[in-house]
């Protein structure tokens, strides 16, 4: 499973984060498939939910252009470093858009059942990112 696991991983980032295919959430994410640590550290949410967070991020963020460093798959379970590099162009974060391009990157480790993800776990710091942008947005440049 190893191989197909690696390459399913990186149609999951190609289609989702990167087309912004979200449409396709229902072919890799099982109806009771859920998300760790997305949108906000510590969350729990479900399919439905995970939708709207990725809109809600695509609406914020666009033009992402995202790439899987190294991923690593062992039994059910891949996971994969990945980096993307995206423009502040929408106003999601409670202040103007920037217009600023950020670099954001992570680690993934996701749990497959019958070819889908059952569980995914994110590890990002966006913190600083919305920290770094509501500061330029303060100084109005």
């Amino acid at each position: 499973m190893s191989a197909a696991a690696q390459a399913f991983i990186h149609r999951w980032f190609e289609e989702v984060w990167g087309n912004g295919n979200i449409d396709h959430i229902d072919e890799f994410l099982l109806p009771d498939g859920k998300c760790y640590d997305f949108p906000t550290p510590g969350s729990v949410i479900d399919r439905e939910e995970f939708k709207s967070s990725v809109r809600g991020f695509r609406d914020t963020f666009s033009d992402i252009r995202l790439t899987v460093e190294d991923v690593f798959a062992e039994g059910d379970k891949v996971a994969a470093r990945w980096s993307a590099v995206m423009s502040h162009t929408g106003d999601g974060l409670g202040f103007e858009p920037t217009g600023e391009t950020v670099t954001l990157s992570g680690i993934s480790i996701t749990h497959l059942r019958d070819g889908k993800i059952l569980a995914g776990w994110n590890a990002f710091d966006l913190t600083s990112t919305v920290a770094n942008l509501g500061a330029i947005a303060a100084r109005g440049l």
